[in-house]
């Protein structure tokens, strides 16, 4: 079943759809400007209304989609938070899309939050990167194919073992 952000207006109406979950696919992400912070031109959001608007749809959102099924996810399930490889801060090493950078950087806290506060419930949650994927979000520039995203994260899901990772869509883990 998909539910877009849009249609998860309230708890009860996203969660009383469905009986169970076993994985809960977080996929949100807006890019806001992509220019650096400081010393943008006016014709540009402010940095700070950039910075908070990405981050309420990919942290707020997400999270609200979590704590609507909570219940609903079954011992032994899993969530993925989708992230990026821009969230690294060990590779940060530009100043494209910082507010998604720093959004998607929080979104991986998120996850281990997550991660910790559900191991006892034996729920999984992977913050995974899809690639750098062919795609609108990116004007078609990217190294890979939508299907071939796909394929590597739902293979990564089938994987035991890998809570609280932030991992790519080919399994290799990506640096905090």
């Amino acid at each position: 079943m998909f539910l877009s952000y849009g249609y998860m207006l309230t708890k009860k109406t996203a969660a009383g759809t469905i009986d169970s979950v076993d994985v809960l696919l977080c996929v949100s992400g807006i890019l806001g400007s992509p220019l650096p912070l400081l010393d943008r031109p006016t014709s540009e959001p402010d940095p700070s209304e950039d910075i908070m608007n990405v981050f309420t749809v990919n942290v707020e959102g997400t999270f609200n989609g979590v704590h609507a099924f909570q219940d609903k996810i079954r011992h032994g399930g899993k969530i993925m938070l989708m992230s990026s490889t821009m969230a690294s801060m060990e590779t940060a090493t530009h100043t494209l899309n910082p507010a998604y950078s720093i959004a998607k950087a929080g979104l991986n806290m998120l996850g281990r939050k997550l991660a910790v506060e559900l191991k006892e419930r034996e729920i999984d949650v992977i913050m995974m990167s899809p690639g750098v994927v062919r795609t609108e979000m990116n004007n078609g520039k990217g190294d890979i194919s939508p299907q071939q995203s796909v394929e590597g994260i739902l293979r990564e899901l089938s994987r035991t073992g890998t809570s609280g990772m932030f991992l790519r869509y080919d399994g290799q883990g990506w640096p905090w």
